[in-house]
């Protein structure tokens, strides 16, 4: 996927511009920010690769929680967290199909688009390009319903929460010359595909 993004430059190449993506960390975000360490390496290994390697834990998980600032208390809970998402996404049609061809993802790469009037720095989870020759962005969601609130209502709150942030990745690549975009949420621990019409 990576000529879908030829308007585009790495970031690291503007290293007085600020990386705006530094996550913040408490217990559903720390296991968040494992399981989508997961999904970027599964994007460009291919999944069956990478389920091949994996041996159900990764060692150095821990220590990375501590580094982010989690409380050592939640580190097991957020650990086991991580575990039960890879174990589903392992399992999920859906993710198999999208992430068995490396040549055609491009997964949490940081880029700034130059648009004439400055830098704009995008990080998509996901950039696949399918058969049909259309490129799905997707944006991992690994939150779940809290108590009392409805599946429904948790993915139309999600998905309006989102719309901004999801817009403005879409602008940007319809900029950089991708006409067939898709552009949507996927909510990692349902298995749903929540797609964003027209902006």
């Amino acid at each position: 996927c990576e000529t879908l993004l030829s308007a585009y430059v790495p970031a690291h190449n503007y290293p007085n511009q600020q990386n705006p993506f530094l996550p913040t960390c408490d217990t559903p975000r720390a296991a968040g920010t494992l399981v989508h360490q997961a999904l970027s390496q599964m994007a460009e290994q291919g999944i069956t690769r990478w389920q091949h390697h994996w041996p159900g834990h990764n060692p150095a998980w821990p220590q990375q929680l501590i580094r982010l600032g989690l409380a050592a208390e939640l580190i097991e809970p957020s650990i086991h967290t991580a575990q039960v998402l890879i174990e589903q996404i392992l399992a999920d049609p859906f993710l198999q199909h999208r992430l068995n061809k490396p040549e055609r993802c491009q997964a949490e790469h940081t880029w700034v688009h130059t648009n004439g009037q400055g830098f704009t720095p995008i990080r998509p989870d996901l950039l696949w390009l399918s058969d049909e020759g259309e490129t799905w962005l997707i944006d991992y969601k690994t939150a779940t319903p809290p108590a009392g609130v409805t599946r429904a209502a948790f993915i139309e709150q999600e998905k309006t929460t989102y719309q901004t942030t999801m817009a403005e990745y879409a602008q940007a690549l319809t900029a950089a010359g991708v006409q067939r975009l898709r552009v949507g949420l996927y909510f990692v621990g349902l298995g749903v595909w929540e797609e964003y019409g027209v902006f």
